[in-house]
């Protein structure tokens, strides 16, 4: 391919990669979802004060957020360009969009440089051209990339920070780069401060293809007994060179170990439900046991440990089925609009195609590339929530890697022009039906999955508060705070003289928190008590709810304005409370 053609189709992908990401980026999703509103009431808080909505510093390493503890680089990458464009939907989601654009351009690079490194075979500058750009186009298009692209999820910025790690781990491991290898263990220490399964993931991925790399460049993929001393010597070098890398990442991970935190986060994590303490497995073992005859081999068979691993090979395979991969996806519509898979149908054969070709040529690359994908959804199959989309991230580079090699190896195989005309045509045809669902039926499809309504309703309390009226709020998401904090008037300095219950604003104490807004809703003779003491109550929730409390009460009469959601669907309510004796 010449060159000139080359950078054409490289900056045209990564063009329409752009686009994809940003348009409309802070209008689709449709709304806010809890995780992203907490980070936005940080953000908020940190651009007005320099500290969190708790009042610790911007640099800290965990944020206590609302209860879950985040960790700090996403919430620093969008401080940063809420600083440049303002704060706003957009500027929290766009570090996620930067994320999603170089990962296009990182697994590309990855391709081509596994290719070169991690195999014995000289390609042609113009099968690595295409691998590289072909990669690209699969991650461009891939749904799993567009929809973790246009959210503000730290799992999606994680996974860059890995394949951009393993990139510079393989780059530096070259005779003429190797100081380029020391930004690998750096970068994988960014990413485990971006998501916290990183840090699990990372080091066995890392040292995976250090092994690979170590044994196709130094070895040249066998052990031979003429040579022995100076291949001892060679892995003797560069192993020592590996280990100090992995010693730097151990290094630059004990600030956060060793955070005031550190322990609060592990027990909320390990409080997940998932295979690892799921009681139930005891008592099915004890069943099993007690049906079978309880004979010293059933207590082997029916061990605890074996339905512990049964239940997460069957994770595993949900996360690793077809159906999952290609058809549907997640049925989470945050992770994805449930009418395609994470990668689109039409790649599924150049998939199967991708990881049988490279078993048969490049055995070692393509362990690893399973190697890497397997250890990739463990953070995803431990819980009992499966498939998911968004734990199972870090595998999306070495399997469009794999995707792009297949397509590859097919494209260079077609003898008729026609025949890639009409790969690229089913490929655009299919991905301009996923992004027409996406931008229209999706958007309506997905909105109580984004917590729609939430943020015109907090505009709407935000309004009354100003005209001195106070807010009875009746329960129906003990998160809606945040949108409050968010939207409302309230300023960072607000937030950090307020007190909170185990992080949260919104509990027996938000009474002194939030001025004229309760977070409860009292019988009538409160409400007219309230009324005698000269305070103009309001009844907000959910319309259903907010009808039928109006309709309920004897003593007030109630003016019920509908509050319309992004997608103009009527979901709370609020009623203005007139005295019927008035």
């Amino acid at each position: 391919m010449p060159r000139r053609w080359y950078w054409i189709f490289f900056i045209a992908i990564l063009l329409f990669a752009t686009v994809i990401r940003l348009w409309h980026l802070g209008q689709l999703p449709v709304s806010l979802y809890w995780d992203e509103a907490a980070m936005y009431v940080d953000v908020k808080s940190v651009v007005e004060t320099g500290k969190d909505m708790h009042g610790r510093p911007w640099y800290q390493l965990i944020y206590p957020s609302y209860g879950d503890y985040k960790l700090p680089a996403y919430i620093w990458s969008a401080t940063a360009s809420s600083k440049v464009f303002g704060l706003s939907e957009f500027s929290l989601r766009f570090p996620s969009a930067v994320a999603g654009i170089l990962t296009v351009l990182v697994a590309g690079l990855l391709t081509r440089t596994l290719l070169q490194q991690a195999t014995r075979t000289k390609y042609t500058a113009k099968f690595l051209d295409n691998a590289q750009l072909l990669t690209m186009l699969v991650v461009a298009t891939a749904p799993w990339s567009v929809q973790f692209s246009r959210t503000a999820f730290e799992g999606h910025l994680g996974q860059l920070l890995l394949a951009t790690s393993i990139l510079f781990a393989v780059i530096g491991l070259r005779k003429t780069q190797r100081w380029l290898f020391w930004l690998s263990p750096i970068i994988g220490a960014l990413a485990t401060y971006s998501y916290f399964s990183v840090r699990f993931v990372w080091i066995a991925v890392y040292l995976l293809v250090c092994a690979v790399v170590i044994w196709q460049q130094c070895l040249d993929g066998r052990l031979q007994a003429h040579r022995f001393q100076s291949q001892l010597r060679k892995i003797w070098r560069v192993g020592l060179k590996v280990l100090l890398g992995l010693a730097l990442f151990g290094l630059l991970l004990l600030p956060l170990l060793r955070s005031p935190l550190a322990k609060d986060t592990d027990r909320f994590r390990l409080g997940t439900a998932s295979v690892l303490n799921n009681d139930g497995l005891v008592h099915q073992s004890n069943l099993y046991r007690a049906l079978a005859g309880n004979t010293p081999i059933d207590r082997v068979i029916f061990n605890k440990y074996w339905l512990t691993l049964h239940e997460l090979l069957k994770n595993y395979s949900d996360n690793t089925s077809p159906n999952f991969l290609f058809v549907s996806g997640d049925p989470n519509l945050r992770h994805g609009t449930g009418q395609t898979g994470l990668f689109l149908l039409v790649l599924a054969p150049l998939f199967i195609t991708g990881f049988a070709v490279l078993y048969k040529r490049h055995f070692w690359l393509a362990a690893f590339l399973v190697g890497w994908w397997i250890l990739a959804l463990l953070p995803a199959s431990v819980p009992e929530n499966t498939p998911h989309a968004l734990r199972s991230l870090n595998a999306l580079v070495p399997l469009a890697i794999a995707i792009g090699f297949g397509t590859t190896w097919c494209w260079q195989r077609a003898t008729r022009t026609s025949l890639k005309f009409l790969l690229l045509g089913i490929w655009g045809l299919c991905f301009v039906w996923y992004w027409w669902f996406y931008t229209t039926i999706y958007p309506v499809t997905s909105a109580n999955d984004w917590q729609s309504g939430y943020k015109p309703l907090a505009q709407e309390l935000t309004a009354a508060l100003s005209q001195e009226k106070t807010a009875y709020l009746i329960p129906f998401d003990d998160r809606f705070y945040l949108w409050i904090m968010a939207y409302g008037e309230y300023r960072g300095q607000d937030f950090q003289r307020w007190q909170s219950d185990d992080y949260k604003f919104a509990t027996t104490k938000s009474d002194q928190n939030f001025e004229r807004v309760f977070f409860s809703a009292p019988d009538d003779v409160e409400l007219l008590k309230a009324v005698q003491e000269g305070k103009q109550p309001l009844l907000i929730g959910k319309r259903e709810a907010v009808t039928e409390r109006c309709s309920q009460s004897q003593t007030f009469t109630c003016t019920v304005e509908e509050v319309y959601d992004e997608v103009m669907k009527s979901k709370f309510a609020i009623a203005t409370l007139t005295p019927k004796s008035l």
